[in-house]
């Protein structure tokens, strides 16, 4: 923990993490006479070469994730499409037998084609059937995500004298060069003072 002046701060790593990018749970005490806000923007994170590592919004990761499920849908739907035009294709029907003639016997092959109603309207009504489950399973995952991004990712509040509040940062995944040690540096400017914080994390 950091404690300044004008509040506390302290940040450690969490277990909320998206699309594989860790998280880290920011906290802060106003211990002053005058509002503050904390919020994402008051985070900044650093690798141990001056490197800037982006702090993600909850707007950011929700646009991600609508996008994420926006072509999970469209792949379901073209899958869909394509599997409802070959339900309506007619079926290719080969028949074989032999035949006796002046000549003898002789074989014979027949090719037929057959268009089924029953069967193109029973395959289409399971194909979309599957599609909606496919489609219904799509939007509960999205809402779940969402519900979880709104329970604990940061977002920019105001924080009382006297109140604390906090929340989780996603930041992007750090890039190290060679030899160069694997810690992030976290810096969290709140209330016009600067708590700073080093975590070691392991080579993306």
């Amino acid at each position: 923990m950091s404690k300044k002046d004008k509040g506390a701060v302290r940040v450690a790593p969490s277990s909320t993490e998206f699309q594989d990018r860790m998280g880290l749970a920011v906290v802060a005490f106003n211990d002053s006479q005058m509002p503050a806000n904390l919020g994402p923007e008051n985070v900044h994170v650093y690798t141990a070469a001056g490197l800037t590592v982006p702090v993600f919004t909850y707007e950011q990761l929700a646009r991600e994730a609508k996008k994420k499920a926006a072509w999970a849908a469209f792949a379901v739907a073209l899958s869909g499409a394509a599997n409802a035009y070959a339900a309506s294709q007619p079926t290719t029907v080969n028949t074989y037998g032999s035949a006796y003639g002046n000549r003898g016997y002789a074989t014979y092959a027949a090719q037929t084609t057959v268009y089924n109603p029953a069967n193109a309207a029973l395959a289409n009504s399971i194909n979309q059937a599957n599609t909606n489950r496919e489609m219904s399973q799509i939007s509960a995952s999205l809402e779940a995500t969402l519900s979880s991004l709104g329970n604990s990712i940061l977002r920019t509040t105001t924080v009382e004298p006297g109140g604390a509040f906090g929340g989780t940062v996603v930041v992007g995944k750090p890039h190290f060069g060679k030899g160069e040690a694997q810690t992030l540096r976290v810096v969290v400017s709140f209330n016009g003072e600067d708590h700073e914080f080093s975590f070691n994390v392991g080579a993306s």
